[in-house]
């Protein structure tokens, strides 16, 4: 932040996955004198520098932006095919509305003609209008995420999109994702390569160690020793 002259803004990132996008009024009361007064979380994340917090306030311009998009596109989704290559200005997020929708209902049974599917989608869409907006009308060096699934990943596509350097925090690890590697997955992808560089006795120590994070990742245990 210092080397931009930049702000640390902190964002709540778990609509449409633990919660809806709408806000009580009690939410905002308590939001909006928790993030005043520093109470609570508010407090811990303003010791380390950063300047304020955001909730998604979805406003009616998002959702009748969203309205239009489903009633321009929602007949083309058949399955989940269809949807899964859903995008919005070129940024493909058929996929996270597919697997935020499993999330947070615990339902792997779609009805694609559900009143209740077609509610998530268009929620979902005016999350992406919210979040579009505030990137185009905000000036963004860098975004750091937890998350780049479900829909925590909406923010890193339209940052993406954006070309703004992009991060994921993963265990132990900080992941650079960009327009050709676009999810914390690419750390993956390249590890054939890499094991094919190694020694014979490194491979079998590599693989003794992926035997050990095994067993223990299938007697249950979670956590970092398993990361």
């Amino acid at each position: 932040a210092q080397k931009t002259n930049s702000k640390i803004v902190a964002f709540s990132n778990i609509n449409l996955v633990v919660r809806p996008n709408k806000y009580s009024i009690l939410e905002k009361i308590k939001f909006y004198v928790s993030n005043t007064l520093g109470l609570n979380f508010f407090g811990i994340y303003k010791s380390f520098g950063c300047a304020e917090i955001i909730f998604p306030n979805i406003s009616d311009k998002n959702i009748e932006f969203a309205k239009d998009i489903f009633n321009k596109n929602y007949n083309l989704i058949k399955d989940e095919y269809d949807l899964m290559n859903f995008s919005i200005k070129g940024i493909k997020i058929g996929d996270l509305i597919l697997d935020s929708y499993i999330k947070y209902f615990k339902n792997y049974d779609i009805d694609f003609g559900s009143k209740g599917f077609q509610n998530y989608f268009i929620d979902f869409i005016s999350l992406y209008s919210y979040w579009e907006t505030y990137f185009s009308t905000n000036k963004i060096n860098s975004l750091i995420v937890a998350h780049d699934f479900y829909a925590y990943g909406l923010i890193t596509r339209i940052s993406i999109k954006n070309n703004i350097d992009t991060y994921v925090q993963a265990s132990s690890r900080l992941l650079k994702i960009d327009k050709k590697n676009e999810t914390s997955n690419v750390q993956f992808i390249h590890l054939k390569k890499i094991f094919s560089n190694f020694s014979e006795i490194e491979k079998i120590k590599c693989k003794k160690l992926a035997e050990k994070f095994l067993d223990y990742k299938f007697s249950g245990k979670t956590g970092v020793i398993i990361n």
